[in-house]
Formats: C-alpha cells, sequence, structure tokens
C-alpha cells in the first residue's frame, strides 16, 4: 500500500478538534471494517484516536480517523502504548458516523503480529479466539478491607441499572420539546474538554473510579472523570445561602447510619444525562438527592440518586441502585489530563 505522508495538522483539517464525540451519532447497527496502514496516533484523553490510510473502492487513497477509548481505561485493560504503531497495516472494526465522513468509533483492531486488542466497550473478539483488552479488570466478587475505612477508599463501578418507567418518563411538556430538539453533534456541553456538570458529572463517569476522603467539615468526592473533585460540606449549619451556581453545584451531606446522604443545588449545567433518561434540559432550580450506602462488610458501595425540578419534571424521579461500586485491591484515580 502507498503511504501518505500525513500528520496531525491533515487529520485536524478532517475533523476540527480531537475531542470527545457522542457515541448517538454513531450507527451501531452495522459493523464495519477496514485495513489500511497507520499514519498517526494520538495517545490523549477523552479518547485516544488513530489516523489510518486505506485504498478506497475507486482506488484512491481514503484518510480516516478511528476514534477508541481513553488512555486509562485502555491501559487498565493491558492495552499499552507500544502495540500500537506507525506504518503498521491493520484491520479495524467498528461503527462508522452517520455525520461525519471517515469517522469510526472503533472496537478491534488486528495488528500485524496476529495480536488482536480490544478499543472500546464490551466486544468479544472478532478475529481471534483471544485478544489483549478482552478481559474484565473489574471483578464483580467482593473484597473485604482489613481496616475500618469504609466510605473513604477508591470505589470501581461494576453496573448500571437504567432508568424505568410504568408508561412514559414524567416529563413536562417543555422538557419533551428540548429533549426532541436535542442534536448531539451540536449541543453535547462536554464537546472538546469541558468537564460535566450534574448529575452527568456522576451518572455518566463511565468506568472510571471515584475516590471519597475526609477534609475538616467536608467530605471529598474525586471522579477521574474530567479529573471533577466535588465537596460535600458536612457541618450541621452548612447552607448554600449566598453562594454562586456552578457546573457541580453546592453540596451538603449527612450520615443516616451506613448512608451518606448528599444534597445538592446551584447546579449551572444545561442537560440531565442518565441512563434511561438523557438529553433533557433541566432548570437551574434542579434539586438532587444522592444516597451512597455502604454494604455490611463495607466491600460494595450502592448509589441513588432522586431528581427533582418543576420544570422538567411532572413528578420526582427516582433511581434506585443505578450505580453499584466495589472496592479492588491496588486501583487509584489517574489523572485524565484531557486534551482538546
Amino acid at each position: 500500500m502507498k503511504r501518505i505522508a500525513v500528520g496531525l495538522g491533515m487529520i485536524s483539517l478532517l475533523h476540527p478538534a480531537w475531542a470527545h464525540h457522542s457515541q448517538a451519532e454513531f450507527d451501531t447497527s452495522i459493523v464495519h471494517e477496514l485495513e489500511g496502514e497507520i499514519v498517526s496516533i494520538r495517545w490523549a484523553n477523552p479518547h485516544v484516536e488513530i489516523g489510518l490510510s486505506i485504498t478506497g473502492a475507486d482506488g484512491t487513497e481514503e484518510l480516516w480517523e478511528l476514534e477508541s477509548q481513553d488512555i486509562n481505561s485502555l491501559g487498565r485493560r493491558g492495552v499499552r502504548r507500544d502495540l500500537v504503531a506507525i506504518g503498521q497495516i491493520v484491520r479495524a472494526a467498528g461503527f462508522v458516523s452517520t455525520r461525519q465522513d471517515h469517522f469510526m468509533s472503533t472496537t478491534n483492531m488486528l495488528l500485524p503480529s496476529g495480536t488482536e486488542i480490544r478499543l472500546r466497550g464490551n466486544t468479544q473478539p472478532r478475529w481471534k479466539e483471544e485478544g489483549v483488552g478482552f478481559t474484565n479488570w473489574v471483578t464483580n466478587q467482593p473484597t473485604v478491607a482489613n481496616d475500618d475505612s469504609g466510605l473513604f477508599r477508591v470505589w470501581t463501578k461494576t453496573e448500571t441499572n437504567p432508568l424505568r418507567f410504568n408508561g412514559e418518563p414524567p416529563l413536562t411538556a417543555a422538557a419533551l420539546a428540548s429533549q426532541e430538539a436535542y442534536d448531539p453533534l451540536e449541543d453535547d456541553p462536554i464537546a472538546g474538554c469541558r468537564a460535566a456538570g450534574m448529575p452527568r458529572a456522576i451518572t455518566s463517569s463511565g468506568p472510571h473510579p471515584l475516590e471519597f476522603s475526609e477534609r475538616g467539615d467536608t467530605i471529598i468526592l474525586r471522579l477521574e472523570t474530567f479529573d471533577n473533585v466535588r465537596v460535600i460540606h458536612m457541618a450541621p449549619n452548612a447552607s448554600a445561602d449566598g453562594e454562586p451556581a456552578t457546573p457541580l453545584g453546592y453540596s451538603t451531606g449527612r450520615w443516616e447510619g451506613n448512608t451518606l446522604v448528599v444534597e445538592t443545588t446551584l447546579i449551572d449545567w444545561p442537560y440531565i444525562d442518565v441512563v434511561g433518561l438523557a438529553t433533557v434540559q433541566q432548570s437551574d432550580g434542579l434539586h438532587l438527592e444522592e444516597r451512597f450506602t455502604l454494604s455490611e462488610d463495607d466491600s460494595e458501595l450502592v448509589y441513588d440518586i432522586t431528581l427533582t425540578d418543576a420544570a422538567t419534571f411532572t413528578e420526582p424521579v427516582t433511581a434506585n441502585r443505578y450505580m453499584i461500586w466495589r472496592w479492588q485491591p491496588g486501583v487509584e484515580i489517574q489523572p485524565f489530563d484531557c486534551e482538546a
């Protein structure tokens, strides 16, 4: 195959920003395969990007942008940077964008060595019986800590349970209109490297871990995704009065037995993103109640959330056991260091 002399500058002309792209723009009903030469690699969050030169159906050269998962998740699955190199002839499989030419969300790649690697999601090997990155690094087996750290440790998500309704979601007419008008390519508020606000910062944090720690009268909640840090005010007299609205809002907390209850208001963020109820415009009157409940042996953390917003919902919406995390020895929060 004739190699195209191309660098990051040419690829950026095809797609103006190496950035977060909504998965909604990809047609997941059809898996496409490409074969070509790797001409560029960009190891950066929120997505590793690979430039692939292929020969099109008419014999001309085409440059494709292959988008994969983030560096942190790939690294935890064992996909090392030295596995993929410029000049390799590879096969790639994934979902093609319905909005942009020559752009694919890539799930699998077959390297010249015969090694197959997983680049996104929970896909299975496509060309080989096994490969790199197909073993789930998250275990559902409980691991009990030999200390009394309780909530204050790093937690790894093992489960997400979508919201389900008996009938249609309880949306106001204005919320329905905003949902129908939402364009994921134009309206996604975290395009580029803008850190997500609440509730999206936690409800759509992907496979990334989180960590609780104590600092005086506050609890610090670190979210690996976009390096977000939430401050939960635990003092009995803590109040949002006079505080400014921010993307993460103002949070107060209290203990109810083994449950940390967090209430958040003053959220300056445009859209709700909860699995089963997404891309609905939220108002500045949104009130969140989150419940983080420790299991008796401290190995599991269950997350419930209730959303109350008169401009968006005709009644409060509660997601019980929306997410479940487990403690796993050795897992640490890594820098996300998003690069647009």
